[in-house]
């Protein structure tokens, strides 16, 4: 926590600074990438301000000054995710404050976003790097898929099967997407290719 140095400082309010793992981080498969983030915030008073660093980004100079801002949104209060408001400030950390690269190199560039987020309820608020797609949202896509191929259950063949479960357990799906009659209408080939993944 640093007391008033969000973008802009000057009395700003108190800035909360976050380092992500990176890829695979903490494992023998560790890579230097480090972009996204997801994080939440819980006992902030409604109408507060306050400031995040987020450290040990990859270099994304382009993308920010495109107006690239990161995404918000508040469960609780049935709100969608949104850009947050304001342009956040991103740049290069001073010469030295990263840590050493993968592999016992020598240290190298990271970079910092900077942005600001004022509350406007107490409930507890998530922040993400850009708009989330989370399990559920994949579950509900799959699961409108499959409502609108049992439209077209003569021509089409939809197959939707659990490949393996995750870590977590949860199903990795692979589908299966055939036309029933051939090109042209006749014989049995396909025409969609099988084994797409959910």
């Amino acid at each position: 926590l640093r007391p008033g140095s969000g973008p802009g400082a000057g009395g700003g309010p108190p800035e909360y600074v976050l380092r992500p793992a990176r890829d695979c981080g903490g494992t023998a498969h560790e890579t230097a990438h480090c972009s996204w983030f997801y994080f939440g915030v819980s006992g902030h008073a409604a109408g507060r301000p306050l400031a995040f660093a987020v450290e040990g980004l990859n270099k994304q100079n382009k993308l920010f000054a495109a107006d690239m801002r990161p995404v918000v949104c508040c469960p609780a209060r049935g709100e969608p995710w949104r850009r947050v408001a304001g342009r956040p400030a991103f740049g290069a950390l001073p010469a030295g404050e990263g840590p050493a690269a993968p592999g016992g190199g020598g240290r190298e560039e990271e970079h910092r976003l900077q942005f600001r987020h004022t509350f406007e309820g107490a409930e507890e608020h998530f922040f993400a790097f850009c708009y989330p797609h989370s399990a559920r949202d994949c579950r509900d896509f799959l699961d409108r898929l499959e409502q609108a191929a049992a439209r077209l259950a003569d021509t089409l063949e939809f197959r939707r099967e659990t490949l393996a479960l995750s870590r977590l357990g949860r199903p990795l799906e692979v589908l299966t997407i055939t036309s029933r009659g051939g090109k042209g209408g006749g014989g049995g080939g396909d025409s969609g290719g099988g084994g797409d993944s959910g």
